[in-house]
């Protein structure tokens, strides 16, 4: 083989043990996802919300301490189960008692309100992946 081909095979080997050792770096804020929608419940002029916090990284990648921000405060009429979703201070909401969350998974929490609460991922640390 001709020493630039060498070359060229060696920093592909590297860059592809990089890539598959990870450092947690690949799965940042962007890949956790709130999603969330009512159930079809009511109680008075309330409607029960079900969120969705899930870990969309594409590698074997682990979130922990995840949170949550609600820019507009959060309100509910019922108890949130608080292993799930519990303040943390200043608009900031912990999820899943901070434990970690794999890829690919959801944790979930539903609460009561006449609308709808923004979330956005405010936190997490990521595992080496």
């Amino acid at each position: 083989m001709a020493p630039s081909l060498i070359k060229l095979l060696c920093a592909a080997l590297f860059a592809s043990s990089l890539l598959l050792q990870g450092s947690g770096a690949r799965c940042g804020l962007s890949t956790i996802r709130v999603n969330q929608q009512t159930t079809g419940e009511r109680s008075g002029l309330d409607y029960e919300f079900r969120v969705d916090v899930t870990n969309a990284c594409s590698f074997a990648c682990f979130h922990s301490n995840v949170r949550l921000h609600a820019p507009a405060g959060f309100m509910s009429q019922k108890p949130v189960n608080p292993k799930r979703f519990r303040p943390d201070g200043a608009g900031t909401f912990l999820i899943n008692d901070g434990n970690p969350i794999p890829a690919g998974t959801a944790v979930n929490f539903t609460y009561w309100w006449d609308h709808a609460t923004y979330f956005f991922p405010a936190g997490s640390q990521a595992s080496a992946c």
